[in-house]
């Protein structure tokens, strides 16, 4: 009786494996009136990093990559603007709420005047 309850258990914890958010690309939405430089978003946990040298006023800069995993991890982006003057935040991504394990996503991040980071995930067709 115990060896049935043991393969039960560890067939009940693979069941119980979340799909990973996939994505694959990332912009940078500066809507500020300075151009923004050296922007850049980290993930300290993998070491992985994503960036644009500038971003011009009210404009913005993206890039593609291969899809990577992304299971709410702590995200740093950094940047400096043309007053010189820096900023860095730590951002969690939550899901979105309408997620699908097999779509691919965009996450875009809206960089404000004042050093404030909103983000968004968005799916997208390639």
């Amino acid at each position: 009786m115990i060896p049935v309850i043991l393969l039960t258990s560890v067939t009940g914890c693979q069941l119980m494996n979340t799909p990973r958010l996939q994505v694959s690309a990332v912009e940078f939405k500066n809507q500020s009136a300075n151009d923004l430089h050296q922007v850049t978003l980290s993930v300290a946990k993998t070491h992985g990093r994503v960036s644009c040298s500038v971003v011009d006023a009210y404009n913005s800069c993206g890039t593609g990559f291969p899809s990577k995993g992304y299971s709410g991890e702590e995200l740093t982006i950094s940047w400096t603007n043309q007053l010189n003057r820096a900023f860095t935040q730590q951002l969690i991504v939550p899901k979105p709420t309408d997620f699908e394990s097999t779509s691919l996503y965009k996450l875009t991040l809206l960089l404000t005047e004042s050093g404030q980071v909103e983000s968004t995930l968005n799916s997208v067709d390639y």
